[in-house]
């Protein structure tokens, strides 16, 4: 099976179904629609749980979003003016943006190559049970567990925001900013597909070269693209080795 035989709607639908399970293998068919257009975002991804920071102190947030906002020296901290608070949370959104894409590299590959195994084992766009165990119950979870993260330390970021705004007039709604934090997850979920499919690409390129290394190989080329003669004095020295050795400096 050729990896120019999935894209990234199959590894979509593949994260949206794995967890899934059926009885029958129709049924199981059924759930990967490969042929079908990429799944809507928002049924793609969806926060595990709502926002529930509001109105608590610092003292009352989740260890996790305390230890972040600390590690983020964002808490205590003072800054000059408001310009210099909200370029410190727009910088480090960014920055664990960057970090997401870099932590997704090494599972969105192992999905891919999981997808791809199964394929060569199945001989088409069906997964067997081996890969959709490995998927559903190693693969996806720790997939989404990424994603998870990086909507938490939205949330904290979204807690500041209010607590510092908390005396300003006027200052955003609830519903202003839990619409903000949806469009955010929204984006984060558009950005890890890129992500997949960044990582779908890089693995068909490297699987093409590593095909091109092997033909060259078949028809007499080394990996450096040198024609492997069998005549080269380097590569016959083995039919000197019953010869005497000849010193040059005994022919004058």
């Amino acid at each position: 099976m050729s990896t120019d035989d999935i894209d990234s709607s199959d590894c979509a639908s593949i994260l949206s179904a794995s967890s899934s399970s059926s009885n029958s293998s129709s049924e199981r068919r059924d759930d990967l629609d490969f042929d079908g257009p990429l799944i809507k975002l928002s049924n793609f991804y969806e926060a595990s749980r709502p926002f529930n920071l509001t109105g608590k102190s610092f003292g009352e947030l989740p260890e996790a979003t305390r230890r972040f906002l600390v590690e983020m020296e964002l808490y205590p901290a003072e800054f000059a003016n408001v310009k210099e608070f909200f370029q410190a949370l727009l910088d480090i959104r960014c920055k664990r943006l960057e970090k997401l894409e870099r932590t997704l590299e090494g599972v969105n590959r192992a999905i891919v190559r999981e997808i791809l195994a199964s394929h060569a084992r199945m001989g088409n766009h069906a997964m067997d049970d081996t890969s959709r165990r490995v998927l559903g119950e190693v693969l996806q979870p720790e997939w989404r567990g990424h994603l998870d993260q990086y909507v938490e330390e939205i949330d904290a970021l979204i807690w500041l925001d209010m607590t510092a705004r908390a005396e300003c007039t006027p200052r955003p709604t609830y519903e202003q900013y839990m619409r903000e934090r949806a469009e955010t997850v929204e984006g984060m979920t558009e950005f890890a597909l890129r992500c997949l499919q960044n990582a779908l690409d890089k693995v068909k390129m490297e699987e093409r070269a590593q095909s091109f290394l092997e033909k060259m190989t078949l028809d007499g080329f080394n990996e450096y693209g040198h024609f492997i003669d069998a005549g080269h004095l380097s590569d016959t020295a083995s039919v000197f080795e019953e010869e005497p050795w000849v010193n040059i400096s005994e022919h004058k």
